[in-house]
């Protein structure tokens, strides 16, 4: 993937609601990032990475955000197969502009491009 365009994007201050869905065991952790710089996921190589940084998963709406926490299963476009996680419980976060004081959170904005011819990704 060529990401040369990335630095293009604008980016502002967050202030929606997003949504998190959790297992509420970790309910003390549920905003906690310390964890995203060693282990992999999807948007982050963890321990790899160069350098290093901390993410944190929020989805737009609460069925997204059990789609993401795999508490719902199936898929959306199929009507009738939408099935939910049989042996867990799940809590879900409203997260308002993710405004602690002590951190910023800035998101990049991938619907506006100030450029987009040559940057060898489809968004």
């Amino acid at each position: 993937m060529n990401l040369w365009a990335c630095g293009q994007l604008s980016t502002s201050p967050e202030t929606q609601t997003w949504y998190r869905a959790i297992q509420p065991q970790f309910w003390t952790t549920a905003l906690q990032t310390s964890q995203t710089t060693t282990f992999p996921t999807r948007f982050n190589e963890g321990a790899n990475a160069h350098p290093q940084f901390e993410i944190l998963y929020l989805a737009e709406d609460h069925q997204l955000a059990l789609f993401e926490a795999q508490a719902l299963l199936g898929s959306p476009l199929t009507p009738g197969s939408i099935v939910p996680q049989p042996r867990k419980a799940w809590v879900i976060l409203n997260v308002q502009g993710c405004a602690a004081s002590s951190r910023r959170f800035n998101a990049g904005d991938f619907t506006k491009h100030r450029r987009y011819d040559g940057a060898g990704t489809h968004w």
